[in-house]
């Protein structure tokens, strides 16, 4: 009996030999694409530009991942009221529209008794700002086209109409742009200056209360774009097709997030009194957006509202516009 048994066995591992199977493979590691860390685009509990879910109004927003944008298409009906942006010389002086930004003083930060601000937002504080120029709307596809054409660079994915706001471009690429134009980006403090326009103590660039009638935002509940009223597109829209805020420019609450200078902070402790970027300290490895999106909810579109990502990160719903000192 014992004997057949081994035989049973020793004829069963040679029939197994002999199908080639050799060794039980190893089960297969599930490498799941994990979400890369930068694209919580704040603090792990704090707001950035992709996708931010609803988070106590006392801590900074947390970011879940986001999804890709769908190109919009390229043709639009609607005439723009800004005129559209041109190009710029082969020696890169800029013939984009510009606002003069007259210098002051103002409050930064949260605005008070705005219950929504994230800690990110705090403490307010003055900061008095030296006189400078800024784009009148954001970067279009039309004149990001000049400036890669010019500079044999290739165009980010997903672009809409060549008056619709550039996206898909990551920090490094906006500084380049607003260099090769003559200008820089501009500080996390001249850009809440210039999109208060003037007023002190609101919360939007146009008072405490917002709807689809002064911006391109998304849902209420975050997060999906939304066409509704004047917000007649569900993605980007063409620049200046809201009205302009009290300096003259167009769409800094909505349409894209817009990189600035400033390095990421957790908050304003220590930050400069006199308008200058902040590069020194805190995560060199993150810069600040600021004024929310088409993908985003009303919160992130307020003008304290502010976001953090790596440098090198770019998203559907990413854009910038330059500021100068001289006159251009």
């Amino acid at each position: 009996m014992i004997t057949a048994i081994a035989a049973v066995v020793i004829i069963g591992v040679v029939l197994w030999l002999m199908s080639g199977s050799g060794v039980p493979p190893a089960p297969q590691q599930q490498t799941a694409a994990a979400e890369p860390a930068a694209q919580q685009a704040v603090v792990s509990t704090e707001a950035t530009p992709e996708q931010f879910s609803q988070a106590p109004a006392s801590t900074p927003y947390s970011v879940p991942s986001t999804p890709r944008a769908t190109p919009q298409p390229t043709t639009e009906a609607e005439p723009s009221p800004v005129p559209r942006q041109t190009a710029a010389n082969s020696s890169g002086s800029s013939t984009l529209e510009w606002a003069r930004i007259p210098g002051g003083s103002f409050q930064m930060g949260c605005t008070s008794g705005d219950s929504e601000c994230a800690s990110a937002e705090k403490p307010q504080h003055q900061v008095s700002v030296s006189g400078f120029w800024m784009n009148k709307t954001e970067v279009t596809v039309g004149a990001f086209q000049r400036f890669a054409t010019a500079n044999g660079r290739s165009m980010p994915s997903d672009q809409a109409g060549s008056n619709h706001p550039v996206v898909n471009v990551d920090w490094n690429d906006a500084e380049a742009f607003c260099s090769w134009a003559g200008g820089r980006l501009p500080s996390e403090a001249e850009w809440e200056y210039a999109a208060r326009g003037g007023r002190e103590g609101s919360k939007y660039p146009w008072g405490n209360s917002i709807s689809h009638e002064e911006a391109n935002y998304g849902e209420d509940q975050c997060c999906a774009g939304l066409a509704s009223g004047r917000d007649q597109w569900v993605n980007t829209s063409p620049v200046g097709s809201f009205s302009a805020n009290g300096f003259g420019l167009y769409d800094m609450a909505g349409n894209v997030w817009e990189w600035v200078g400033d390095a990421w902070h957790e908050g304003y402790s220590g930050a400069p009194s006199d308008g200058s970027p902040w590069t020194s300290g805190g995560d060199q490895s993150r810069r600040v957006l600021r004024g929310g999106s088409w993908f985003n909810d009303p919160r992130l579109l307020r003008v304290s509202g502010r976001s953090r990502v790596d440098t090198g990160y770019r998203f559907d719903n990413f854009g910038f516009r330059c500021a100068r000192d001289a006159s251009p």
